[in-house]
């Protein structure tokens, strides 16, 4: 459960963002990720929609590690397949727990807004790219959002989920691995991570304290590294054709700004990497931030803002 003094902050912050008048809606669409959340891909005896969502609860049960009752679930229709001679369809099932999609809901009411949709971080990442970067839909492509706390892996294939994992190894553990390895504050620690990130012996100045944090930083990327490989290998072994691969990987979220790591990653698995930048093309010159830092943490704020009431993704 979160503390309600960070409760209060949350509502606090959009209640400013209200009074400031500067957009008119009251709809709000909001996502959530983690342990408490679950996505699967799970083949059910085919059906129409309608009759699904009567039996779903009946249905999902078997592939829903928490209690049926305490769980809110959806499902997505992706299309037929055959499976051992029989005609399935293959769905995309989401199950959150009741108490988290309740907490973020009653920090929107209180915050004076109306919660209309909810969704995914993992899925809204891949909206947000699939709208700007029209390709995708004819790519594969290893969407990785590495968030404070949470770092959510999809893999998209022409435009489809295959797989989606959240990992704990994020942002807030660089940033920790340094505090602990050093003895500082969490303030000096993030600093230290912002200003020599991964640059080890290319940094042009400091460059004994620029390895030591890099070599305090090179395990943490190392596990990412880890888990990235095995979300492709996972894909690997699942895919029916033997042509279709990963292209490319896409970061996200505020450690994408991490000086080195997109080309740590790159000499590691091979696979080219880049920064996904949603507000690229959007004029942001009336705003009083540096867009090129800011822009990747807004990946999933974008995928959440596209949103429509009453769309299916």
């Amino acid at each position: 459960k979160m503390p309600e003094e960070k409760k209060q902050a949350y509502i606090d912050a959009l209640k400013k963002l209200i009074s400031s008048k500067k957009f008119t809606t009251k709809n709000a669409a909001i996502s959530v990720s983690g342990s408490s959340v679950i996505v699967r891909f799970v083949r059910f005896p085919k059906m129409s929609e309608s009759d699904l969502e009567k039996t779903l609860q009946f249905e999902a049960e078997p592939h829903i590690p928490f209690d049926i009752q305490e769980v809110q679930m959806d499902t997505h229709i992706i299309g037929d397949v055959e499976d051992a001679a029989e005609t399935k369809m293959e769905t995309v099932l989401v199950a959150g727990k009741k108490d988290i999609v309740q907490e973020r809901i009653e920090i929107i009411l209180r915050a004076g807004f109306r919660p209309v949709i909810v969704d995914v971080d993992a899925f809204t990442m891949e909206n947000a790219y699939e709208l700007i970067h029209k390709e995708a839909l004819s790519e594969t492509v290893l969407l990785v959002n590495i968030g404070a706390s949470i770092t959510n892996i999809s893999i998209v294939e022409n435009g489809i989920s295959k797989v989606v994992r959240d990992l704990y190894t994020a942002g807030d553990s660089f940033t920790s691995a340094i505090q602990e390895s050093m003895q500082n504050s969490i303030e000096k620690a993030e600093e230290l991570k912002k200003r020599y990130g991964l640059l080890g012996g290319k940094a042009e100045e400091d460059k004994d304290v620029s390895v030591q944090i890099y070599n305090i930083l090179y395990p943490v990327v190392k596990e990412l590294n880890s888990e990235i490989q095995r979300s492709i290998d996972y894909f690997t072994g699942q895919k029916t054709s033997a042509d279709v691969n990963v292209e490319k990987i896409i970061l996200s979220g505020g450690t994408a700004n991490l000086k080195g790591l997109p080309e740590l990653i790159n000499s590691e698995i091979k696979i080219p990497v880049e920064i996904f930048r949603p507000l690229e093309h959007v004029d942001t010159s009336s705003l009083n931030v540096d867009i090129d830092v800011a822009s990747p943490s807004l990946a999933v704020a974008t995928g959440l803002a596209i949103r429509k009431i009453g769309d299916c993704k």
